[in-house]
């Protein structure tokens, strides 16, 4: 997850709040592809459905985060994002790992990739 989820989840915020459109789209899309491999590799952890799990955190606002993304809806994207983002949390939470907390992305820790496009 830390490898490749997180990095998806993480660049899927900055292109939201950026208003950055097109990039979010690809971003989520590389993001269900991410949660589509774990389930895949590792759909039981530590006697754990995780697949299962992962698809009921996950769906839904994934859903919701596409929708705002085709409507350029700002503070709809935010709320689909702080879903997913509760939806992991509770995720790790129910496999036995409350300690892996994830939030909104307050910087980025990509210093050469630019989500505002509006920026030169």
């Amino acid at each position: 997850m830390t490898m490749s989820v997180q990095p998806r989840h993480i660049k899927l915020g900055l292109a939201g709040q950026a208003g950055n459109w097109v990039y979010a789209t690809y971003a989520v899309g590389e993001l269900r592809e991410a949660l589509q491999d774990v389930t895949t590799l590792q759909p039981t952890w530590d006697g754990k459905p995780i697949a299962t799990m992962l698809r009921a955190a996950t769906n839904k606002p994934l859903r919701l985060l596409e929708a705002a993304i085709e409507a350029r809806d700002a503070p709809e994207f935010d709320k689909a994002y702080a879903s997913l983002t509760a939806g992991c949390n509770q995720c790790h939470g129910n496999a036995g790992k409350p300690e892996l907390v994830i939030q909104v992305p307050v910087i980025s820790p990509c210093p050469d990739q630019v989500f505002d496009q509006r920026k030169p």
